[in-house]
């Protein structure tokens, strides 16, 4: 009798032993997966924030763009026609000019 006693007792000290070692094993699980998940969380926000710039940076690019495409068809020809049209002015002056001398 004292001896099955005994052997239950050693049983249940395993058992003991057994369900110690698998909570700890569990703990550290938990804390890897909290780590894990923060790491991810922190990924996804780097993430999002090079998302956002590309989208900044294209929304940029667009302005550009836009900017150069209204020099090039308004502006710049309209510049150069004003520029034509001083050069013929001083032309027809300095014509004149010396025609006076």
């Amino acid at each position: 009798r004292q001896q099955k006693f005994q052997l239950e007792l050693d049983s249940h000290r395993k058992l003991l032993a057994l369900t110690q070692a698998n909570a700890a094993l569990q703990m550290e699980m938990l804390t890897s997966n909290q780590q894990m998940r923060t790491q991810n969380a922190a990924l996804v926000r780097r993430a999002d924030n090079a998302e956002q710039e590309g989208e900044n940076l294209r929304v940029e690019r667009d302005a550009f763009a836009a900017e150069l495409h209204k020099l090039r068809n308004s502006e710049i020809p309209s510049l150069n026609e004003k520029l034509q049209q001083e050069m013929q002015a001083n032309a027809r002056l300095t014509v004149v000019a010396e025609t006076a001398s």
